[in-house]
């Protein structure tokens, strides 16, 4: 995942996926605009917001890793993994990540 930040406000983020999908996939190709692709519909979380809090948008949405922005301002990203590594053996991180792969199981 990178962000696209736009005079200091984060406006976008785009993925692999996104790439996949939204230029591969369709046949476009991946010479076009970042911001044609990309994922504008932004979700995040504040700093102070809990891991439990970060979890469950994560389950929630079906994503992965969640940018961390502080007023307009990027100051972030937390990911999934940053999450299991530092709560550690936690049955919330297994239960998330069964969540967010949902989509793929169905296929």
């Amino acid at each position: 995942m990178v962000p696209i930040v736009e005079n200091g406000k984060t406006v976008g983020i785009i993925t692999d996926r996104d790439i996949v999908i939204r230029a591969i996939a369709d046949g476009s190709g991946c010479d076009r605009p970042v911001r044609e692709i990309a994922t504008n519909d932004l979700v995040f979380v504040k700093p102070d917001a809990s891991t439990k809090d970060a979890e469950k948008l994560m389950s929630e949405r079906q994503i992965r890793r969640l940018p961390v922005v502080e007023g307009d301002r990027l100051v972030g990203i937390i990911s999934l993994g940053d999450i299991a590594v530092k709560e550690g053996r936690d049955s919330r991180t297994g239960d998330t990540l069964e969540s967010i792969s949902e989509g793929v199981k169905k296929h």
